[in-house]
């Protein structure tokens, strides 16, 4: 059934809100033409209403990006090509792709093994293309990130279903194509079972120590890494102040500020103190009246306080804060004033 054309935009449209998160999700619909690309045999799909709607929103939306927002494209942008290098792929995240692969695997393969008489086969031929397009927007991100997984893992799981009705179309030839998919959706299942990311120790530590106590709250965390403190500051309806998710420039320059090259070393220690200069602009403007740091980075006794206390602006405010408790890697921060006796 032929869709109207306004509804084809508004789909399309909707769909952007997805698409137009990251620039690699554009490979997409890029993959989804491709497919009808070589069905039709001609280049005409390319340049369907769909795909006329969605460029014009990803250029409206970066005009309004560089319109509205122009210090990200100033400084953001600029600072994390310099330093988001630091979270490349660990072993763990390797592993995690291996295992990504794994769950791949047995889907191609009940994808090549089916009849192509399926009247399934246009709808598996587009969600293989889709997995594919975010398997390589997952591995041009370069960061191994389990989370950069899930709408792979979602379509995959959707694949399956599409592949296990195409299987009751042809029961005479089900047996091995039942067990390859019935493989495959355990793999998916289990995927989807485990612990992710942010459901880590992380927040029923924090739950347990603090309970409910920052909610409503201003808060600031000092770490490297974001699953310290989310999900939990959202569950207790705590409200981040800093600027920063996390410190995350700062292992790279961390690092570069000991090369033996002055210009590299120059460079990490201008990061550096931008960095010590964001945080203590952020706590003097906001006095967030909690402060969690996370001892996840320093070695050796050093610290994030005593870090950002290079700078004398970060020294002047960190006065008014005294700690309230330390468990685990963490300790609790909270300023003088909000203190009650």
């Amino acid at each position: 059934m032929e869709l109207p054309n306004w509804q084809r935009s508004a789909i399309a449209a909707f769909a952007c809100l997805g698409l137009l998160m990251k620039p690699h999700f554009l490979l997409v619909p890029l993959a989804i033409s491709s497919v009808e690309c070589l069905r039709a045999r001609s280049l005409k799909p390319l340049f369907t209403r769909e795909n006329w709607t969605i460029g014009c929103l990803a250029l409206a939306y970066l005009g309004f990006v560089v319109t509205a927002y122009p210090e990200y494209l100033s400084n953001v942008v600029p600072l994390a090509r310099a330093t988001y290098w630091a979270y490349g792929w660990t072993q763990e995240r390797q592993f995690s792709f291996y295992k990504a692969l794994a769950v791949l695997l047995p889907i191609v393969v009940l994808f090549l093994v089916q009849k192509r008489s399926s009247q399934y086969q246009l709808a598996a031929e587009v969600l293989l293309a889709v997995i594919l397009a975010f398997l390589a927007a997952f591995i041009l991100q370069d960061k191994g990130f389990a989370y950069h997984q899930i709408p792979m893992k979602v379509f995959a799981a959707l694949f399956v279903i599409v592949l296990l009705f195409a299987v009751l179309e042809h029961r005479a030839s089900a047996r091995a194509m039942l067990l390859s998919s019935l493989a495959a959706a355990v793999l998916i299942g289990a995927y989807f079972l485990l612990p992710g990311r942010y459901q880590a120790a992380f927040n029923d530590e924090l739950r347990q120590k603090l309970g409910a106590r920052l909610e409503g709250q201003k808060v600031m965390g000092f770490s490297i890494h974001i699953e310290p403190y989310y999900p939990y500051l959202t569950e207790v309806g705590a409200r981040w102040v800093l600027r920063y998710p996390c410190l995350w420039p700062l292992p790279a320059a961390a690092a570069e500020a000991g090369s033996p090259d002055p210009e590299i070393r120059g460079r990490a220690e201008q990061v550096l103190d931008k960095l010590r200069r964001d945080v203590a602009d952020d706590l003097r403007r906001h006095a967030p009246a909690y402060v969690l740091a996370h001892g996840d980075f320093f070695p050796h006794g050093e610290s994030y306080i005593s870090f950002l206390s290079e700078d004398p602006g970060f020294a002047e405010e960190w006065r008014s804060y005294r700690k309230l408790q330390t468990f685990g890697a963490y300790e609790v921060w909270r300023r003088h004033t909000d203190v009650r006796d």
